[in-house]
């Protein structure tokens, strides 16, 4: 049996949007709009003053009423976060670093859960890349090493930071949507298609992607419809 799953992933930019002011409402707005079956959130903050505080992963699964999973997204900011939030059922997550930054560089990690569908548990990654170049290579190497070394399906949602993905799709396998890939930086003239819905089989896309306008954050969220 196979259950098509609406699949979002949205760098969040701890719910700042294009006005400049922090609003999670409306991010939680949003997501709620797409009705999605899983969100990869990049961007979002837990302890942070600039956020009064709060851990807003948590605040938005509530708000939406769906699991959620967190980790740490960077070595120097232990404040921003990635997260996964589904209305299915999240086990085994954990936190993947990339590389320990050594001796320049800023270690990078990415949450890995396991998501129940009706059908099939599905391994779900999140992730943020850098925006320094060489460090973003090493984490795409990375990050394609440890998809290797999944079995069953495979979702990432990822801020590759990058129109390219490298050994993501010729080393791990893993499938961006056919077609296009939808631009989604910067929100209000998008021109970038820097956020990825990937998959790896038996996981599959059914169709293209797509940007939705909106003016919850710098980047604007992008929807894929899964097959698991």
């Amino acid at each position: 049996m196979t259950v098509a799953l609406r699949a979002v992933t949205f760098n969040a930019r701890h719910g700042v949007g294009v006005d400049g002011l922090l609003d999670l409402d409306r991010t939680a707005a949003v997501l709620r709009r797409l009705r999605p079956d899983a969100v990869g959130l990049q961007e979002v903050d837990a302890g942070a003053a600039r956020s009064g505080g709060i851990d807003q992963a948590r605040w938005l699964a509530r708000a939406l009423a769906m699991q959620v999973a967190t980790a740490p997204a960077r070595g120097r900011r232990p404040h921003e976060r990635v997260a996964l939030l589904s209305p299915h059922p999240l086990a085994d997550a954990r936190t993947v670093w990339f590389w320990s930054g050594q001796p320049r560089g800023e270690p990078r990690a990415a949450l890995v859960a396991d998501l129940a569908t009706p059908a099939a548990r599905v391994r779900c990654v999140v992730a943020h890349l850098s925006t320094r170049r060489w460090e973003r290579a090493r984490e795409r190497a990375a990050l394609a090493a440890m998809v290797e070394g999944f079995s069953g399906p495979v979702l990432v949602f990822v801020d590759a930071n990058s129109t390219r993905l490298g050994p993501l799709r010729w080393s791990a396998g893993l499938r961006a949507a056919p077609g296009r890939a939808p631009a989604t930086f910067p929100a209000q003239r998008p021109r970038r298609p820097l956020d990825w819905i990937l998959t790896r089989a038996p996981a599959r896309h059914l169709g293209r992607a797509s940007a939705v306008p909106c003016q919850a954050s710098d980047h604007l969220p992008l929807v894929a419809l899964v097959g698991c």
